[in-house]
């Protein structure tokens, strides 16, 4: 009854911790770029053809900006809550995947462990739970095409087996493009090589399932073709330049070394603090166990090849492989869960005192945000770090009464870390960034209300860079044209109708009339909204 209510508590907090404030943080200028794209759609009338500013943009198919748009139009709104929800949402959905497909397998404690440290590792709950980005989702649908693969083959369906891996690598393809392809066929052969069936490789099944990932995809860059007859080469050829400008052999030797040596490392803090638990592995007992369960020996081989591609990557980063994490972690927390070695008693202990010890002595540490001058604004600052420390030191209490809950208390301190980043971190930060560069944006699409809004670039002067001619971040484009209500284009020449955003450089060249500078964000240059010459009276 106690574990229960443990559960249920957990899963309570767990859901107030990622909705918490989460239109609070400022955008980062990935997420300006998946908004902007998705208002261009928008306001242009065109789901087929992904544009920024109403310039073309070649980086990702448009699945992800159509889910975006969608939530746009459902909420009417495109805030920064709306724009982190189908994130959010996809997080959820991808735990309880987790959670469910395991408790048909496993115990339901080694599922819902599992799907929990997959969710409170530092890298998601601190990081990619706070930014509206593709990855989460993209990762939940290999996930399911991963476990697809092996599940459909164990029971010998090679139909639902090739149709419906492909259809959901026709989904990642449309999210991300080119990285899902390595993830179907890497799995794929695992799960051949292991059960010794390489010509499964040659079923009908699989043909007619590569087809129906041709047809799919294909269709959409066949309207693509119709609607952008000239660029889709431009677009076909950014999508393979940008996944091989990754690989080994796009990069310096030494960077590739570096790298190969670094990254186990780095994925190790990056999901602390259950990453922790590879540790078991030095224990020879568990690793026999894991090679007798078949599944479990699939995911570690599914993990290890697949991973072998980010590995071998010097310009690599934690979130594209969140799909293969609870690969990993479930044979470990198996093992964790059942406790029938010496050794793994012996590494779980030293794991619950470690990790209890950590927090013991972070606990009066939170008072340090009162003293910072950078947080003095954040609003009961005092109120909720003493309430945060109260909590803590509760669950603290909690944790040494109860051992057996002991696991359960460290996820939930980790949850209550993640709220009080939600009250002070992010409040602070939203009183330091966000309400500049949103008061900024609705400035300028005030003052140019009724009239036509471009962003300047001058040949002779700029340079086409990461933004393309944007010459500011797409974040804050996202916000003008958030507030503008229309689409903002890029324009090289002035004419006598409408207001430009233009830099400190095209205002010393250009016989223009200030209206007002766009501080679009602290610590980056000036914006200067400006017209064409004319007779204007302050």
């Amino acid at each position: 009854m106690r574990q229960k209510l443990t559960w249920v508590i957990l899963i309570i907090v767990m859901v107030g911790a990622l909705f918490q404030n989460l239109g609070k943080l400022p955008l980062i200028d990935d997420e300006g770029l998946r908004g902007l794209v998705a208002l261009d759609m928008k306001f242009q009338g065109d789901l087929i053809t992904p544009t920024t500013a109403g310039e073309y943009y070649f980086n990702k198919p448009p699945l992800y900006n159509w889910i975006i748009l969608f939530f746009f139009n459902l909420f009417g709104s495109a805030s920064e809550f709306v724009l982190r929800l189908p994130m959010v949402l996809s997080l959820l959905g991808f735990t309880a995947t987790i959670f469910f497909y395991l408790k048909r397998h496993y115990n339901k404690e080694t599922a819902l462990l599992t799907a929990l440290f997959f969710l409170t590792s530092g890298r998601i709950l601190f990081y990619e739970s706070l930014h509206g980005l593709i990855d989460i989702t993209f990762s939940w649908v290999i996930f399911l095409q991963i476990i697809c693969l092996y599940e459909f083959f164990r029971r010998r369906k090679y139909r639902e087996m090739f149709l419906l891996s492909y259809l959901l690598a026709a989904g990642g393809f449309m999210l991300k493009g080119l990285p899902v392809v390595p993830f179907q066929g890497i799995t794929l052969l695992v799960v051949l090589v292991m059960n010794k069936s390489l010509k499964t490789f040659f079923n009908r099944w699989h043909f007619a399932g590569i087809g129906l990932f041709i047809v799919l995809v294909g269709s959409y860059f066949y309207a693509y073709y119709l609607k952008n007859p000239g660029m889709l080469d431009d677009f076909l050829t950014t999508l393979f330049l940008q996944s091989g400008s990754r690989t080994l052999f796009a990069n310096p030797i030494g960077e590739v070394l570096g790298h190969l040596v670094a990254y186990p490392f780095e994925l190790i803090f990056h999901f602390l603090p259950w990453s922790l638990f590879v540790l078991l592995l030095f224990s020879r007992s568990v690793r026999k166990d894991i090679r007798k369960d078949r599944r479990q020996w699939f995911f570690v081989m599914a993990f290890f090849f697949n991973i072998l591609v980010y590995w071998l990557s010097p310009i690599s980063y934690p979130r594209y492989i969140l799909m293969l994490v609870p690969l990993g972690l479930t044979p470990l927390v198996d093992q964790f869960v059942r406790q029938e070695y010496k050794l793994v008693e012996k590494i779980s202990s030293w794991f619950l005192w470690v990790i209890s010890g950590v927090i013991i002595l972070a606990i009066p540490a939170v008072m340090i945000f009162n003293f910072l001058k950078d947080f003095q604004n954040v609003p009961g600052l005092l109120v909720k770090t003493i309430g945060i420390i109260l909590i803590l030191t509760g669950l603290m209490y909690k944790y040494f009464r109860n051992p057996s809950l002991q696991v359960y208390i460290i996820v939930l301190v980790m949850l209550v870390g993640r709220i009080g980043y939600n009250s002070i971190v992010s409040m602070e930060r939203h009183q330091s960034n966000m309400n500049v560069v949103v008061d900024e944006s609705r400035k300028v699409a005030e003052i140019s209300k009724g009239q036509p809004l471009y962003s300047f670039f001058d040949p002779e002067i700029n340079t086409i860079d990461y933004h393309g001619r944007i010459k500011h971040r797409y974040t804050a484009h996202f916000y003008l044209q958030r507030f503008k209500q229309d689409l903002i284009p890029i324009r090289t020449t002035f004419e006598s109708k409408g207001f430009y955003l233009i830099t400190q450089k095209h205002l010393d060249k250009y016989d223009v009339d200030l209206y007002a500078k766009y501080e679009y964000h602290p610590g980056y240059r000036l914006k200067y909204l400006v017209k064409k010459k004319q007779k204007f009276a302050f």
